[in-house]
């Protein structure tokens, strides 16, 4: 037996959600700092509840924390592939990938990745300086 939600989303209209967020992942809405739950219903066309059990259902989390995960994993493959990202402050990072604060930056960073955003880096540019080392 299914268990009844409290925000079933009919299934045409999650359908078209999970298509229209799979969409705007594409087009990178995570890096605008102001994008939130309500704005991001609005510009779907559907409401917040809606939205958010699709959100829960498809991706298995929040829709903050679906966001915090995608913009660390932008700075990621940023960090991994492009060496001058590398010389960028954190504060800088944490803006131009969408975070309002350092703080939940940081907090973010390390909860996803299991180390913070400077070990991180420190990590990146010491595995770079080996590879460099290996095919000198």
């Amino acid at each position: 037996m299914e268990t009844p939600f409290k925000n079933k989303v009919p299934n045409e209209l999650k359908k078209k959600l999970i298509e229209q967020i799979e969409k705007l992942i594409e087009n990178q809405f995570y890096l605008d700092s102001s994008i939130n739950l309500e704005k991001l219903a609005k510009q779907l066309n559907t409401n917040r509840s809606y939205l958010s059990a699709t959100i829960n259902e498809n991706y298995g989390k929040s829709f903050s924390q679906l966001l915090n995960h995608l913009r660390i994993e932008q700075v990621k493959t940023h960090l991994n592939s492009e060496d001058s990202y590398s010389k960028y402050t954190i504060p800088y990072i944490a803006s131009i990938s969408g975070f309002s604060s350092k703080s939940n930056f940081y907090i973010s960073f390390k909860a996803i990745t299991g180390t913070t955003p400077k070990e991180y880096i420190e990590q990146r540019l010491e595995e770079a300086k080996i590879l460099e080392e290996e095919t000198a």
